[in-house]
């Protein structure tokens, strides 16, 4: 399998943690969340909240893959 460049955005959530820690051996994770994580990770994370995505596009650069799962959690 071609490793791919990968965004996720809700990287903190307990899905988007759980998809980071199973896709980091096989592809090359760019995580974005409004906070960081407690744990450490190995990968580019972004901190910024998406309803302003203005910040967001310059990170565009080579993703192959767009992986949207923010949410609001108090919905």
């Amino acid at each position: 399998m071609k490793r791919q460049r990968i965004l996720n955005t809700g990287a903190a959530g307990r899905i988007g943690s759980w998809l980071a820690r199973h896709c980091l051996e096989a592809h090359e994770l760019v995580l974005v969340d409004r906070e960081r994580p407690s744990t450490v990770s190995p990968v580019e994370f972004l901190v910024g909240d998406l309803s302003s995505s203005d910040w967001l596009s310059p990170h565009f650069d080579n993703i192959e893959t767009i992986v949207h799962l923010a949410a609001d959690p108090s919905i």
